[in-house]
């Protein structure tokens, strides 16, 4: 429906059990692939590695759109803008009702329970995903910052 970025933000979501507000509102371009950094994402307060021991992509489909994404930002800033706009997905008060509103319109047209949200699919499903490949309690509470 024209909202790539939405689908890469529950890609986020789903891989690292991030909130909405930590994809739309604090994910900045300098946050992936840092000159200082070519192989680190950063994850709300942590530097997370995106190559295994032998250099293999842990989450291949992510890194290209992101990488893509990160070219249209060579000089850093918020990573994700208004698909087709160079507006935050959030402005001061909005409270990531952009994200919503079009989640929902995406979710009612592909035929899917309306009472889905952005969230079900992003952080709420990776994060039942990682604790049936067996992350221990504690590492789900690190990896998604509960407390």
């Amino acid at each position: 429906m024209g909202y790539p970025s939405l689908a890469t933000g529950v890609l986020i979501g789903w891989e690292w059990l991030q909130r909405k507000a930590h994809i739309f509102i604090r994910f900045m371009a300098e946050h992936y692939r840092p000159e200082s950094r070519p192989h680190h994402v950063y994850v709300i307060n942590s530097w997370e590695p995106l190559f295994d021991k032998k250099g293999k992509p842990l989450y291949p489909l992510l890194m290209a759109e992101l990488d893509a994404m990160k070219a249209l930002r060579p000089t850093g800033g918020l990573m994700f803008r208004r698909d087709g706009s160079s507006l935050p997905w959030s402005g001061k008060g909005e409270m990531l009702t952009q994200v919503e509103r079009i989640s929902k319109k995406i979710i009612l047209a592909a035929g899917l329970r309306p009472e889905l949200t952005f969230t079900s699919f992003g952080r709420h499903g990776g994060t039942t995903e990682a604790s049936t490949s067996g992350l221990t309690e504690t590492q789900l509470m690190k990896k998604g910052q509960w407390s």
